[in-house]
């Protein structure tokens, strides 16, 4: 064998026993099948964990403004191991019926949530509007755990139809969800009194007292009376002492949230000053900003932060006299990137029934009360848009104080119609006030924001017109509006470009929406003398006036009002007559009606026929209903004539399968009544 092929077969040899040299007892250690122990984790199940989620209201009850629920979850672990548990409770959007659109009805109570047994303090996210508790360790226990918090329906809904709302809770092990339950309620809006709008800004706010109000004066005072007659002092009353409301926090809402900014909005029942802290851990809120400013509503501002990234903060607020309150820690999370939705002066209109109500010249608008309004947004870039709301608020809602109660809004989504073109129809309030659109953008990168058209509406009752004489409402009074235009230094008939409803119904009311400017009215009505008055809305009003005529006592004009009355109720007879016979439903419903009346008449007389008494009247036994003989025979004859005449009408129109019920039992009538009387 040659030295090469000797160092070849070697080689081999020495790595193989320098490798058990470096790693001994390797092979030693070494197991046979026999002796492998085989782990595996067996995933948990519904029967490993109770778990139980109940409202302090029974489920399906109708809920009312500013109504409170309180939920509790119970639960309790039976593995024989301490476990990862995750709880989530949550509330849905409301489904309005009747329309498919969806509305937040629910808010949640700042500060009401509870922590779990081990301590676990719940982490409130109002983005998905959630409420979660990480337990670390839930150990195996006989008794049940419990966790709470409490929701309240906003006071500022959106609609009067009824809202269905549903809440639920999910209990979850290493991802694993074992439970969910759900409680459905049912939400219905309390219209409050209407109030007349102002232009004029916010009261100055005041501490909320209970109902009992103090005396102004220091003490009683005594007022001597005139006249020999001693009389007995006053009795000393004492004051009452007002009694402060318990410091807490009102409301707490996000309404802008972008890649490295966001806003958040809170309340407080009393003037406060706050602790702002937040950071990336529910542990670690290390950064703070503070306000020193007391006021009840506070609108913080935070910007600098990383795109994509959760931040988690909690609010702490006291008031002058060192009360402190301390509000759940929440979460949010900022968008993937900035958002490139823009929205500006230009694109955004507001109309009704075809009439622009907003553009670059136009501060305000006065709408009545109640009526629907056209929203539509036009952008460039519509590919980035996820949703946009259309809403309206009562202005005062995002100023520094609101003392007066809340408006009850509309709220709408607007639908791509064409491209870049969104649009939609807003029902405004039916309370009077003086409010804002606000737009309610969410993008695909998670970011959302709140803008306000550049205008205010001022909802207004509508436009009246009453007698001069007794203050009762003019029907069918004639309205004729016209604006001045700038360029022609002139009025303009509206009439001329859009079908406006400009007559008064029985209320006597006319429901307008127009933009600010300057307005000649010109009223006229049969038996009343014609009124031409001018108007400056949004400059020197914001409400729709209520306009009286005098009426015109002369013969002529009696005799007019008359024959136009007559001449309209004909019209109107008529006009709907056609309409209902239009309907092929409509039309076998009458029929059967008539078959009807002509079968109880058959039943009459074949019952009565031979029940007549000696002085010639039906017995009312035998249903004659004490009618004399020739008056029910005239009554029958002219019915079966014209349930004739209506049956031949219908065969020629409708043929003979559809009348011949009918045509049966007039004859048969005719042929009882015969035999019978």
């Amino acid at each position: 064998m040659s030295k090469e092929r000797f160092f070849l077969v070697l080689f081999p040899v020495l790595l193989f026993g320098l490798f058990f040299w470096i790693k001994p007892g390797l092979l030693s250690n070494a197991q046979t099948p026999e002796e492998i122990d085989v782990t595996a984790t067996v995933p948990a199940t519904p029967t490993d964990i109770d778990f139980s989620f109940s409202g302090s209201e029974t489920e399906g009850v109708t809920l009312n403004d500013g109504d409170q629920v309180d939920f509790t979850i119970q639960y309790r672990s039976n593995l024989g191991s301490s476990q990862l548990f995750e709880i989530v409770g949550g509330w849905d959007e409301g489904l309005i019926e009747g329309t498919g659109n969806y509305i937040d009805v629910f808010e949640y109570l700042v500060g009401s949530g509870t922590a779990s047994s081990d301590g676990t303090v719940p982490v409130i996210d109002l983005q998905n509007r959630t409420i979660t508790w990480n337990i670390d360790s839930l150990a195996p226990s006989a008794e049940y755990h419990s966790v709470s918090f409490s929701l309240t329906v906003r006071d500022d809904l959106t609609t009067e139809n009824r809202i269905s709302v549903t809440t639920k809770a999910e209990g979850s092990i290493f991802g694993n969800l074992l439970h969910q339950e759900e409680i459905g309620y049912y939400v219905q809006h309390t219209p409050t009194p209407s109030s007349t709008p102002t232009a004029t800004a916010t009261p100055t706010p005041t501490t909320v007292v209970s109902t009992a109000t103090p005396t102004p004066t220091a003490g009683p005072t005594s007022t001597a009376t005139p006249g020999p007659t001693n009389t007995p002092g006053p009795t000393n009353t004492p004051t009452p002492t007002p009694v402060l409301e318990a410091l807490r926090f009102v409301s707490l809402r996000l309404t802008e949230v972008s890649a490295n900014k966001v806003k958040i909005l809170f309340k407080t029942n009393q003037e406060t000053s706050f602790i702002f802290r937040y950071g990336l851990s529910s542990k670690q809120l290390t950064e703070t900003v503070v306000g020193l400013a007391r006021k009840k509503s506070h609108l913080l501002e935070l910007d600098n932060l990383k795109p994509d990234t959760r931040y988690y903060f909690q609010i702490e607020a006291g008031n002058q006299k060192g009360d402190l309150i301390v509000s759940d820690i929440f979460t949010l999370q900022t968008s993937r990137k900035e958002g490139v939705v823009e929205i500006n002066r230009g694109n955004s209109r507001l109309s009704f029934e075809g009439i622009p109500l907003t553009g670059e010249p136009f501060e305000s608008v006065i709408v009545t009360k109640g009526l629907p309004l056209t929203v539509t947004l036009e952008l460039e870039e519509p590919g980035e848009v996820l949703s946009i709301f259309a809403r309206v608020v009562d202005s005062k809602v995002l100023g520094i104080n609101n003392l007066k109660p809340s408006i009850p809004t509309g709220r709408v989504e607007l639908i791509e119609m064409l491209p870049g073109v969104f649009s939609g129809t807003i029902l405004a309030p039916k309370q009077e006030c003086v409010c804002d659109l606000v737009l309610e953008i969410k993008d695909i990168y998670g970011g959302f924001f709140s803008t306000g058209f550049p205008y205010q509406v001022y909802f207004s009752p509508p436009l009246k017109i009453l007698n001069a004489k007794n203050s009762k409402p003019i029907e069918d009074a004639s309205l004729s509006i016209s604006r001045y235009q700038e360029n022609l230094k002139d009025y303009a008939f509206l009439g001329k470009a859009f079908p406006l409803i400009t007559n008064a119904d029985h209320r006597g009311e006319i429901s307008l929406a127009l933009p600010s400017g300057r307005y000649s009215i010109n009223v006229e009505a049969i038996g009343y003398l014609p009124v031409t008055q001018k108007m400056e809305l949004g400059i020197s009003t914001f409400t729709y006036p209520t306009i009286y005529l005098e009426p015109d006592w002369s013969f002529k004009s009696r005799c007019l009002y008359y024959r136009q009355s007559a001449k309209d109720v004909l019209r109107f007879t008529f006009y709907h007559a056609q309409d209902f016979f239009a309907s092929a439903r409509a039309r076998d419903a009458f029929l059967i009606l008539i078959a009807g009346v002509n079968l109880l008449l058959f039943l009459t007389i074949f019952f009565a026929g031979k029940g007549k008494s000696d002085s010639g009247k039906m017995t009312r036994i035998n249903f004659g209903f004490g009618v004399p003989k020739q008056v029910f025979n005239l009554l029958v004859d002219f019915w079966s004539v014209l349930s004739l005449f209506t049956g031949s009408f219908f065969w020629a129109y409708q043929g003979l399968v559809k009348v011949w019920l009918l045509l049966f039992l007039i004859l048969i009538t005719w042929i009882i009544k015969g035999i019978g009387l």
